[in-house]
C-alpha cells in the first residue's frame, strides 16, 4: 500500500491541530520505525513535552478509517504480483513495522489478506528496523532461511534491515 504518504498526510494534521510542524525530512527519518525507537526519534525533533501516543492514536485512527473506506491506494502491480506468486506456490508473507492487527484489517480491507501466509507486526520485536529483527521473525514464523528469502520493500530503513537480515531486497 501507498500507507506511508497517507499516514505522513494525517501526521501531519494531527501534528498541526497540536501546534507542531512535521517536515518531510523528519518524517522520512521515521519510515520503518516503531515503537520505542519511534517515540525517541519524535521526543527528540519535538522536545519531551510531546505528546507522542495521543498524537500518534489520532493518526492511525485516521489512517484506519482511511482504509476502510478504501481511500488508500495498492502500489501498482501488487495484485498481479501477488497472484503470480500465489500460482508458482510461493510463499508470502508480510512483515511491517506496523501492528500486525492493522496491518491485518488493511490487507483484508483490499482483498489481499489470503495471499500471505502470515503477518509479523512491529509489535512482536523490540528493535525496530533499521534492525533485522523484524524481518528475522518473519522467517522463524515461516521456517524460512533468511538467504532464501527475497524482501519487497519501500522504505530506507527497511531496505537497511533486509540486508542486515542477509537477505535479497528489493526496494
Amino acid at each position: 500500500f501507498d500507507s506511508e504518504r497517507a499516514f505522513e498526510k494525517e501526521l501531519k494534521e494531527v501534528m498541526h491541530s497540536y501546534g507542531y510542524e512535521l517536515t518531510e525530512d523528519i518524517y522520512k527519518s521515521t519510515i520503518g520505525l516503531t515503537g520505542k525507537g519511534l517515540k525517541e526519534k519524535m521526543l527528540l525533533n519535538f522536545g519531551m513535552d510531546y505528546p507522542f501516543e495521543e498524537i500518534s492514536k489520532k493518526a492511525r485512527q485516521r489512517v484506519n478509517t482511511l482504509f476502510k473506506n478504501g481511500d488508500i491506494d495498492i502500489k501498482f502491480g501488487i495484485p498481479e504480483l501477488l497472484k503470480y506468486f500465489n500460482n508458482k506456490g510461493i510463499k508470502c508473507a508480510v512483515a511491517s513495522s506496523t501492528k500486525s492487527e492493522y496491518v491485518d484489517l488493511y490487507l483484508k480491507s483490499a482483498g489481499l489478506r489470503n495471499y500471505f501466509n502470515s503477518v509479523t507486526g512491529g509489535e512482536e520485536t523490540e528493535r525496530s528496523k533499521p534492525e533485522p529483527d523484524i524481518f528475522l521473525a518473519a522467517c522463524k514464523k515461516e521456517n524460512s532461511v533468511p538467504e532464501n528469502t527475497i524482501v519487497f520493500e519501500d522504505s530506507p530503513n527497511g531496505v537497511t534491515a533486509a540486508l542486515r537480515a542477509n537477505m535479497d531486497v528489493i526496494c
